[in-house]
């Protein structure tokens, strides 16, 4: 079940909410940049994001301390945003928007020169060396949800429509949970790296911004 052969295979089958988890994403980080609706809530979100940061700063091993919260924070939600994704995947398509916008609002703040900090190297040395691994995880893991998601939506066409099809979807139910599980361990490792990249190579990187 965890052979990277089977987990490949999986990820073809799942291609279609891959590419929609990818779309959702892409479009929130566009819109973060552009529209200034959201300005509010992000402003609030980035506040809770620097106490936070002046917090683990602050710890006998701030290193040590970002990557456990950084780990700990990222493989909880990747968790959740699969399996909560079953009620109708809401949780994944807020999550990815959610993290789209912050990311695009980042951009934004950056490109009017609100931050002290160049685009080259906000993407280069404080996103990219982490993000690498982190954002495929977290898009995958959000597809994942979509696509256990969308058995609710056929469970309620059966339910409404062909009774008949109840017990094909029910093996659908427990073959998706299987793989949902399996992705979730792959992504928690994968998660579990980019904590400790973010952690020390990231930070180390920030810290030679002029």
């Amino acid at each position: 079940m965890f052979k990277l052969r089977s987990v490949w295979q999986d990820l073809k089958q799942t291609s279609q909410f891959i590419a929609i988890a990818f779309v959702i994403f892409a479009v929130s980080i566009y819109i973060g940049i552009t529209n200034d609706s959201f300005t509010v809530f992000l402003n609030t979100q980035i506040e809770a994001m620097r106490g936070m940061v002046e917090q683990l700063d602050q710890s006998s091993n701030p290193t040590l301390s970002t990557m456990v919260f950084i780990f700990l924070n990222n493989a909880i939600k990747s968790v959740m945003v699969i399996f909560l994704g079953a009620f109708f995947g809401i949780f994944p398509v807020f999550f990815l928007a959610v993290n789209g916008l912050i990311i695009g609002y980042i951009v934004k703040l950056t490109l009017d020169g609100q931050m002290l900090i160049s685009l080259f190297d906000l993407i280069v040395k404080t996103l990219l060396p982490h993000g690498i691994l982190e954002i495929p995880a977290l898009i995958l893991v959000a597809a994942y949800g979509l696509r256990l998601g969308k058995l609710l939506f056929s469970t309620m066409g059966a339910l409404i429509m062909n009774h008949n099809k109840l017990d094909q979807i029910g093996l659908q139910y427990k073959e998706t949970l299987k793989r949902c599980a399996v992705m979730a361990v792959y992504a928690t490792l994968l998660l579990l790296v980019a904590s400790i990249i973010e952690s020390t190579f990231t930070m180390w990187l920030a810290s030679t911004i002029k």
